[in-house]
């Protein structure tokens, strides 16, 4: 079985790694989809969301994914059980959110105090890839590859607490249940704009977008010609326009060093493999 890279989330370069347990969760789990052929860090994954104030979600997570052609198949209220039969019996890495408390408690404990929401990944054999355990203290636990008790993930994730705002009772999802998203290698999508017979070239529209996951807006476009291009891009996202009224589907384009990557344009011109 294939282990991805370990990444510690507490690092001196990443000045939102202590809210990023959830972006390097995603960062393994496409090192894990891609089998160490993409090996993204937990900052990259962090700044394609463009969210800088906070924890992540699971669809901001999968969002980002589609980035690296990697699709996150996002699940919540699942039953315990069944998260635990597509990690252990189907082989799936999965990222498992929940609350520290129990882990806090076990020999497991990265978290130097530290009791609120998580997101780690959980291998096949319930082998845990926690963002903490970094060992940078004596009494904190560093990532060795061992597996966790079922029964620890379980009430882990039981602690998941779905009403974290500060001032606000506690909330928590129930021992039994779980928030996780499985990994699954996406069909890539590429975007085709070629020019129409006899012309040399053709029109398409550049949308700017600000945003991330289902909070993207259109905040404006121009059109652009050009001698046509075939490029990789992220599955079709629907995105608002400014109004809030109306929705587009789009995609990005993904081709680092290209003069298009990154435009949003049309979904009309993208497909999938």
């Amino acid at each position: 079985m294939y282990l991805p890279k370990f990444q510690a989330q507490l690092q001196a370069n990443d000045p939102l790694g202590g809210l990023s347990c959830t972006a390097y969760s995603t960062a393994m789990q496409i090192d894990a989809a891609t089998l160490g052929a993409t090996v993204p860090t937990g900052r990259q994954v962090r700044l394609q969301t463009g969210d800088t104030t906070g924890g992540l979600s699971l669809a901001q997570a999968d969002a980002a994914a589609q980035h690296w052609h990697v699709d996150l198949d996002v699940r919540y209220r699942l039953p315990f059980d069944d998260f635990l039969h597509r990690v252990e019996a189907l082989n799936q890495p999965a990222q498992l959110q929940g609350g520290y408390g129990p882990i806090a408690d076990s020999p497991y404990d990265a978290g130097n105090g530290f009791r609120g929401n998580h997101d780690i990944l959980v291998m096949p054999g319930r082998i845990v890839l926690d963002p903490l355990a970094d060992g940078r203290y004596p009494n904190v636990y560093k990532y060795q590859g061992d597996a966790y008790p079922a029964d620890l993930l379980e009430r882990f994730a039981g602690k998941l607490n779905l009403e974290p705002r500060k001032g606000q009772p506690a909330q928590y999802l129930g021992t039994g249940w779980v928030y996780a998203a499985f990994v699954t290698p996406a069909k890539p999508w590429t975007a085709t704009v070629r020019p129409l017979a006899g012309l040399d070239k053709r029109q398409f529209t550049r949308y700017f977008v600000s945003g991330s996951g289902a909070a993207r807006i259109i905040t404006n476009h121009e059109i652009r010609k050009t001698r046509g291009f075939q490029i990789a891009c992220t599955r079709p996202v629907l995105v608002y326009d400014r109004g809030g009224q109306t929705k587009r589907s789009l995609v990005k384009l993904t081709k680092p060093g290209s003069v298009y990557d990154g435009f949003w344009i049309s979904s009309r011109w993208a497909a999938q493999a």
